[in-house]
């Protein structure tokens, strides 16, 4: 035979308490197929645990063969909240006649398979209402736990400096709730002495049993502003405890912490230094480098000495060749003076001097 089982962990929990709900199908011949339809419920959080289960199970001297489907059902509101009818459906294997070919009913595939087919079947739970309770007034945050623990990581032997940054880190570990209902503890840490910045959450669940297990970590960086003994404050959270039905709670003792003064020196004491340190360094670099420092001058005489010389004979050459020639008198009547007077005035002579000048121009 074949009987499907549901099962919750609590009939009334508190708003935001999940309970574990558990469908198990109980079969003495083999199944197939086996699959559940999806389950939703209004105003609360439906959410898978894992993967289904196979196992076998002895009940009464008959062993079953067990298939485990379970949810995390979170109710959002106060009040009867109704859980619908689980329904599964699968595959029972039956054998089937050989058969012949001629056949209407004939089924090749069947041959191959071992003559089986697959019978289907559904079956489905009764519904489950639940009555959820209310949250306990006057508690910054609702937590409706079995436990809850926290915990910091602060390293006390390390020097506390105002600027120099330091690390705190929480973690709070909770029975019976997820982690994204452990509360964030940013608004607890505000504090004038320092400057705070949050890591991101390291967030986690596990389920052992029927038993859930969660963590949150929070990590926060501290800049201290201001110098001398500083207290860091008590952190305190409130919890409800549902086994024992009472408001508890979990605290990080108040600490004090010594602030020295920033490393940092003012400008009017760093000018101070640099003049002291120059003062009794300088000796040293003059001696050291006076060698190279009079080759560099005694180099940069003799590029000035040749320069000068360069740039005075070559105004010298321009002057010449762009100096004009004077002119000759007709009246003058030297034996010379055909010879004269041809050369001057020669075309190509003045030809060539006009083409000579601009090769000489030192631009």
């Amino acid at each position: 035979g074949i009987d499907l089982v549901a099962e919750i962990s609590n009939a009334a929990p508190y708003k935001n308490e999940p309970i574990l709900y558990t469908v198990r199908l109980f079969a003495r011949k083999n199944l197939a197929n086996i699959q559940m339809q999806k389950i939703q419920i209004d105003d609360a959080i439906v959410e898978v645990n894992g993967e289904p289960k196979v196992y076998d199970k002895v009940v009464d001297g008959v062993r079953f063969d067990v298939v485990e489907f379970s949810y995390w059902i979170t109710p959002l509101k106060v009040g009867s909240l109704k859980i619908p009818s689980a329904v599964v459906e699968g595959g029972i294997p039956v054998k089937t006649r050989r058969g012949s070919i001629f056949d209407q009913d004939f089924d090749p595939f069947g041959m191959i398979q071992g003559f089986h087919q697959l019978k289907p079947f559904a079956l489905q739970t009764e519904e489950v209402t639940l009555e959820i309770k209310p949250p306990v007034a006057d508690m910054p945050f609702w937590i409706p736990a079995k436990s809850l623990k926290i915990e910091e990581v602060l390293d006390d032997s390390s020097s506390f400096q105002v600027g120099e940054p330091f690390s705190r880190s929480f973690k709070m570990v909770a029975e019976g709730v997820q982690s994204s209902q452990l509360p964030s503890l940013e608004s607890l840490l505000e504090d004038s002495h320092f400057k705070i910045y949050a890591d991101k959450p390291e967030l986690a669940d596990e389920v052992k049993g029927s038993i859930l297990k969660s963590s949150r970590k929070e990590t926060y960086t501290f800049i201290p502003q201001k110098s001398g003994e500083i207290t860091l404050p008590e952190i305190s959270i409130a919890w409800w405890d549902v086994v024992r039905g009472e408001k508890r709670y979990v605290s990080i003792p108040a600490r004090k912490l010594q602030i020295l003064p920033s490393s940092t020196k003012t400008p009017v004491s760093l000018i101070e230094e640099k003049v002291e340190v120059a003062s009794e360094i300088a000796p040293v670099v003059s001696q050291q480098r006076d060698p190279l420092l009079y080759g560099i001058i005694i180099a940069l005489v003799v590029l000035l000495v040749f320069a000068a010389l360069f740039a005075v004979r070559l105004q010298k050459k321009i002057s010449r060749l762009t100096e004009p020639k004077e002119e000759q008198k007709p009246v003058l009547k030297k034996k010379s003076l055909p010879f004269i007077v041809k050369k001057a005035s020669s075309p190509k002579a003045k030809k060539d001097k006009k083409e000579k000048l601009p090769d000489l121009n030192p631009t």
